[in-house]
C-alpha cells in the first residue's frame, strides 16, 4: 500500500508489481528506465524531475501538508 498523509487525510492505494525492494535508489533507477510508478521524496526524484528523465504523476501528493495547510 502507499500512504499519502500530505493529502491531509487517510488515502492509501493497493500496489502489485513484479519488481518488490526497499532501496531507494533501485526505485528510482527503475522509475527512469520505464518500469513503472513510484512514490518517493522530491529530494531524490528532483534532479530527475527537472531534466525530464521523470515526470510527477500525483501533484497534490509531493506537496507537503505545510504548504497545503493556510
Amino acid at each position: 500500500w502507499w500512504h499519502f498523509p500530505e493529502l491531509l487525510r487517510k488515502t492509501a492505494l493497493p500496489v502489485r508489481g513484479s519488481l518488490k525492494t526497499d532501496d531507494t535508489e533501485t526505485l528510482l533507477e527503475a522509475a527512469i528506465a520505464g518500469m513503472g510508478i513510484v512514490h518517493l521524496a522530491s529530494w531524490l526524484v528532483g534532479d530527475a524531475l527537472r531534466d525530464g528523465r521523470l515526470e510527477s504523476v500525483f501533484p497534490v501528493a509531493s506537496e507537503t501538508a505545510a504548504q497545503r495547510v493556510p
